[in-house]
């Protein structure tokens, strides 16, 4: 989006993506529980990523996943925007962000007391999200990957 349409649309879809994330895995704890939350969550994020009206192309799953983590662990969602922000400040890298946080998203949610079920939906929504960085990993290996400076240019 950000290349596409800017960044004020970019910042429109972001929010809207998180809002999403967070919807489902706040229906998914309240009406059963954390573990159905964080389950609600990924698949809110299967949907984002494979939308069956624009025919299994979609996006990442990041901002749709920090919805998730933003209801169901707040204190780490802030850290892991923090975490986030400071990355792509020093890389220019939005995919090395992503990808660096949310490999540590199932050891923080651990560290603060998530367990089992919970932890395996994580998990599972980090390999969801590594699996969609693909092409971003082969251009970073390449040495070829987009910089925030090319996007927005």
């Amino acid at each position: 989006m950000l290349r596409s349409m800017g960044r004020g649309t970019a910042a429109v879809v972001v929010l809207g993506d998180i809002a999403k994330g967070l919807a489902a895995a706040a229906l998914g704890d309240i009406m059963v529980g954390e573990a159905v939350g964080f389950a609600a969550g990924f698949a809110a994020a299967v949907g984002h990523c494979f939308p069956l009206w624009h025919r299994l192309r979609g996006g990442k799953g990041v901002a749709t996943t920090a919805g998730l983590v933003l209801w169901l662990e707040p204190i780490l969602a802030a850290v892991l925007l923090i975490a986030w922000i400071g990355i792509v400040g020093f890389t220019k890298r939005a995919s090395v962000a992503s990808l660096l946080v949310v490999v540590v998203l199932a050891p923080g949610l651990a560290l603060s007391g998530h367990r089992e079920w919970s932890l395996v939906w994580a998990t599972a929504t980090t390999l969801l999200i590594v699996a969609r960085h693909h092409h971003n990993i082969r251009r970073l290996l390449g040495g070829a990957e987009h910089t925030l400076e090319s996007d927005s240019a």
